[in-house]
């Protein structure tokens, strides 16, 4: 019976710790991807969710620090959905000037506008589900 216990705990401990995690790792990987998409402030903001600069920043400084950081569902879902943007591209087109630049170039699939413009236009988790579901069937994927 105590060794179920400590089964338990320790599982739980160990979930929490990864769940802490989460949010930072995440994040630093969106950042970079940002800077590699040459996507600016705004348009980062935008892609999580209208977040304002003063929290952007203080993410960037907790990163920095390597502290936790606590997302909601909302930004963690948009950052699942932009990570699977990343990895597609990087399946798709082996030339990563060409996977990066891709989420700047006009396309007739999202309406003559570039990705990242259709996903702007209106800020939504759907615009950005939706170029990723583009990009999952271009790859053959799911």
């Amino acid at each position: 019976e105590n060794i179920m216990l400590h089964i338990i705990n320790n599982s739980s401990k160990n979930n929490q710790l990864i769940a802490n995690n989460v949010g930072r790792v995440a994040l630093k990987a969106f950042f970079r991807l940002a800077e590699l998409w040459d996507v600016n402030q705004s348009q980062q903001s935008n892609l999580l969710g209208g977040v304002d600069r003063a929290t952007i920043n203080r993410w960037k400084k907790k990163i920095e620090k390597n502290e936790e950081i606590h997302l909601g569902k909302d930004v963690l879902d948009r950052l699942s959905c932009i990570l699977g943007i990343h990895k597609a591209l990087r399946i798709i087109y082996s030339d990563k000037k060409i996977a990066y630049g891709w989420i700047k170039r006009k396309s007739p699939i999202f309406s003559n506008k570039a990705p990242i413009d259709f996903i702007e236009a209106d800020g939504s988790i759907f615009s950005i589900y939706t170029v990723r579901q583009y990009l999952d069937q271009l790859r053959g994927g799911n």
